[in-house]
C-alpha cells in the first residue's frame, strides 16, 4: 500500500513538472498597459520574457531608433534582419548581455509596408 501511495505521489510529482516545463518552452504574452495581449512572440527569440511593443519610431539615415514604453532605446540598422509583425505596430526583443554587459537585441518585428527599399520586411 505504502508504496502505491509513493507511486502515485511520484507520478503526480512528474506530471506536475512537466507541465510546467511545457509551459515554460511556450512563448511569453506581453501585456499593453492599457490591457491588450500580444501572445504571439516565438520562442525562439522571446523566450525569456525579452519582448515588447515599439511606442517610438524614428527613421535616420542608417536604420531606425526604437524605443518601447519602459525607456528602452536601441538602433536598429537598416541591413539588420527583421520578423514580420503580427499586428500593426514594431516589436523589439532585448536583453542584458552580461559578458557585453550590455543591452542586446535578439529580434525586431515590424508591420508591413515599412521595408528599406524594397527590401523584404522578412526574415
Amino acid at each position: 500500500m505504502l508504496k502505491s501511495i509513493r507511486l502515485v505521489i511520484c507520478m503526480y510529482s512528474v506530471g506536475i513538472a512537466t507541465g510546467i516545463y511545457a509551459t515554460s518552452l511556450d512563448a511569453h504574452v506581453h501585456h499593453d498597459a492599457d490591457g491588450r495581449a500580444v501572445t504571439w512572440y516565438p520562442n525562439d527569440c522571446c523566450g525569456q520574457g525579452d519582448c515588447k511593443p515599439v511606442t517610438e519610431v524614428q527613421r535616420v539615415g542608417a536604420g531606425f531608433w526604437l524605443k518601447t514604453a519602459d525607456g528602452i532605446e536601441m538602433f536598429i540598422a537598416s541591413a539588420e534582419p527583421r520578423k514580420q509583425s503580427h499586428d500593426l505596430r514594431w516589436h523589439i526583443c532585448v536583453r542584458f548581455d552580461h559578458d557585453a554587459q550590455s543591452m542586446v537585441v535578439d529580434c525586431v518585428f515590424e508591420p508591413d509596408g515599412t521595408a528599406d527599399n524594397g527590401r523584404p520586411a522578412t526574415l
